[in-house]
């Protein structure tokens, strides 16, 4: 079967990603659940055609990402930006914890910066303190000035 992003297999109870529809997509959503069961496995290699992938938006939390079993040969999926809490998110919480803190401005200004975020969980959305759709030091100033109030 298939959602709109991903090939998956459902077997009791739980989904076991297989592989993304589009193996040439730059981004793309994986649910923390499909018809009413929740996503345990990403299949070994699932991601391994993915060179392009530079974006993974899970609909879930991001204790809910790192509790997913995730298959061998699958680096393009977890080289990729991850967004979690995709569609919720609490406005600063960068890194979709559910506070806001100091963590979430380190990790927008490492991102600003081009640092490396790989196997970081990062919610752009969230990080998008004006709200213009770009992130950039503004961002940056206002969610500082939130964490001094």
């Amino acid at each position: 079967a298939a959602t709109e992003h991903v090939n998956y297999y459902l077997a009791d109870g739980a989904v076991t990603v297989l592989a993304p529809v589009d193996a040439s997509a730059t981004a793309l959503t994986i649910p923390d659940s499909i018809e009413g069961c929740p996503v345990t496995t990403i299949a070994p290699w699932a991601f391994y055609a993915c060179d392009r992938l530079a974006n993974v938006y899970y609909t879930g939390s991001t204790d809910d990402w790192n509790a997913i079993a995730v298959g061998e040969g699958n680096d393009p999926l977890l080289a990729a930006h991850l967004t979690t809490d995709y569609g919720a998110y609490i406005l600063g919480d960068v890194d979709g914890n559910g506070k806001v803190n100091n963590r979430d401005l380190g990790f927008l200004q490492l991102r600003l910066n081009e640092g490396d975020l790989t196997g970081k969980p990062f919610n752009e959305t969230a990080a998008d303190m004006d709200g213009n759709g770009k992130l950039n030091n503004r961002d940056l100033g206002l969610l500082q000035r939130l964490l001094n109030q």
